[in-house]
């Protein structure tokens, strides 16, 4: 199981912790996904919720799934989230995990599995080797 933050309608996720969790072969486990839609006409729907300070500290462990790490967010974009600490590897011996953001904006420290969070948006995910790593 990972941590998944979905928004419907409009209001706020703000001020949310996940720390010191251990994974093992999660699938999706770490998801912000402001896209979400359950009715016929969602195209139309303006997407208001904001997601601001969510932290994710001392999160390790293994994904069943290639994408590890997902910070899809909509327009009003996600802010001020953090990634501390984050160790997430392939619950498959020799296979590279990928993370993907999109207008996410915040820092990565110290994460091995990380997007360059900024409200840049990127096409498509990206393989470890190929993302900016920040801290040691």
């Amino acid at each position: 199981m990972g941590f998944v933050l979905q928004e419907v309608g409009s209001g706020y996720a703000r001020r949310i912790t996940f720390d010191q969790m251990t994974l093992n072969g999660a699938g999706n486990p770490i998801i912000i996904y402001q896209h979400y839609c359950n009715g016929a006409r969602c195209a139309e729907q303006p997407k208001e919720e904001v997601v601001s300070e969510v932290t994710f500290t001392g999160v390790r462990g293994t994904s069943s799934v290639v994408q590890a790490i997902t910070l899809d967010c909509a327009a009003v974009g996600c802010n001020n989230i953090r990634l501390n600490q984050v160790d997430i590897t392939s619950s498959v011996t020799g296979k590279q995990i990928t993370a993907f953001c999109r207008i996410a904006n915040g820092t990565s420290v110290s994460t091995n599995t990380s997007c360059t969070l900024s409200l840049k948006t990127l096409t498509k995910p990206k393989p470890i080797s190929d993302l900016k790593k920040h801290g040691s």
